[in-house]
């Protein structure tokens, strides 16, 4: 090879981008040492053992009560695999098992870093290095375990070939995303409304054909006489925690966490209550990105969906706000807002404590000692009885969930604003 290839190479190699994913990939396999959510990871390691002994034919049949959707289970049935090739201690299992979620962090900093390409490299430099230092993204994937990682990823690769006019790889990619983590429903709206918007019949017919078959292909592995059985299957799962709120910061969680989420209001159920709401957020979040065509507006009302949905629906767990802040760190570079990024630092914190109390939570892992953010009353938010409304359960945990619930009519405020002052900036002369 020449001198000349040579220095090409190395240059490539030294561009501060390589060396942000480089850093970030490593410290994530230095944390994935350290011991993960040991409920999450028993869980998985039996699906992945079961997969690669048996393959996914049977796989809802078997004794194994799994909640998740086919997407996931491919990669578990591959861990599964390698398994019983190189037959895994316990300790190099969990290891294996959150290996996903961290080439999912890099490969999402690396999106976000070309999402941004009409910024300045040091701009597209940052938004990717700011990714993979958030705390949130570290803990939830290198040390928990947990496949939210891949959501996120998926949705800002949904933004990214919306923005890019391929819809129709935006919904194969969408597809696999969901069936990955059905909690890829909250960011339909908008990609639909967006998608619809943007491209004629024609194109609206090729996406719905494309994310068809992608799902029937990747569903009859598991349901290959009724593939309509992934309803029963989403039912199933939706159904397994029928509480308001699972550790989430958010309106029902002000209340105290695991209420039944049949208690009613005014005659109505807190589930119906929810779904309401949360309908009515999203038709907010599309009137007021109606004529706006911005590649940042897309990422923002992408992370709003996902924000409503943790927000406002019963059933909620602590991980579901995650997806939203990469789509949201995304609309704070593409539009360059305060109120974004101080919008965006609020629900980190936030979600960091959240998923805190719950990775740490004596009922959960008992052989954690609580530490110095614990309280008496974050230890007693845990409420099995379907109570009534009743006053907040704990002061802490009312004040985040406060502060989270604020966000979003602060984040519609500033859409509301950016759209007013667009309308009033008289066009640049040709």
């Amino acid at each position: 090879m020449s001198r000349d290839r040579l220095r090409e190479r190395a240059r490539a190699i030294a561009q501060p981008i390589t060396l942000v994913l480089l850093a970030g990939l490593l410290i994530r396999l230095g944390a994935a040492l350290l011991e993960g959510h040991g409920a999450d990871l028993f869980v998985f390691t039996g699906w992945a053992r079961d997969l690669g002994a048996n393959g996914p034919w049977d796989f809802y049949d078997s004794e194994f009560v799994a909640d998740y959707f086919p997407g996931y289970l491919y990669i578990l049935m591959v861990i599964g695999l390698a398994d019983r090739l190189f037959t895994f201690s316990p300790d190099e299992f969990d290891y294996a098992l959150k290996m996903p979620s961290v080439i999912a962090d890099v490969v999402a900093a690396y999106v976000l870093y070309r999402l941004l390409d009409d910024r300045t490299q040091w701009v597209r430099t940052t938004a990717a290095a700011v990714y993979l230092a958030l705390p949130t993204v570290l803990f939830i994937g290198a040390v928990w375990g947990q496949a939210d990682s891949l959501l996120a990823l998926g949705l800002l690769l949904c933004v990214f070939y919306m923005s890019r006019g391929r819809p129709l790889v935006a919904a194969a990619v969408y597809v696999v995303t969901f069936l990955v983590k059905p909690q890829a429903i909250a960011a339909l709206p908008i990609l639909a409304f967006w998608g619809l918007r943007e491209h004629p019949r024609r194109v609206w017919l090729q996406a719905s054909v494309t994310a068809l078959v992608t799902m029937l292909v990747l569903i009859l592995p598991f349901f290959p006489t009724s593939p309509w059985d992934i309803f029963d299957q989403l039912n199933k799962a939706t159904d397994l925690y029928a509480f308001n709120s699972s550790f989430a910061f958010n309106f029902w969680g002000m209340w105290g966490w695991f209420r039944g989420d049949d208690i009613t209001h005014l005659g109505i159920e807190w589930r119906v209550w929810g779904i309401a709401i949360t309908v009515l957020a999203n038709v907010a979040i599309i009137y007021f990105l109606s004529n706006r065509r911005e590649v940042g507006m897309l990422a923002l009302g992408v992370a709003l969906s996902v924000l409503a949905f943790d927000l406002f629906l019963t059933r909620v767990h602590e991980r579901y706000l995650f997806p939203a802040f990469l789509p949201l760190l995304a609309a704070c570079f593409l539009l360059n807002s305060r109120v974004l990024t101080v919008g965006f630092v609020v629900l980190s914190i936030c979600q960091f404590f959240s998923l805190y109390y719950s990775f740490y939570h004596p009922n959960f892992n008992p052989e954690f000692e609580p530490s110095m953010f614990y309280t008496h009353d974050i230890i007693r938010m845990i409420d099995y009885s379907p109570s009534s409304w009743t006053r907040p359960g704990s002061m802490v945990t009312f004040l985040f969930s406060f502060s989270a619930v604020m966000s979003f009519p602060v984040f519609l405020t500033y859409i509301a604003w950016f759209r007013r002052r667009r309308s009033r900036t008289p066009p640049h002369p040709t």
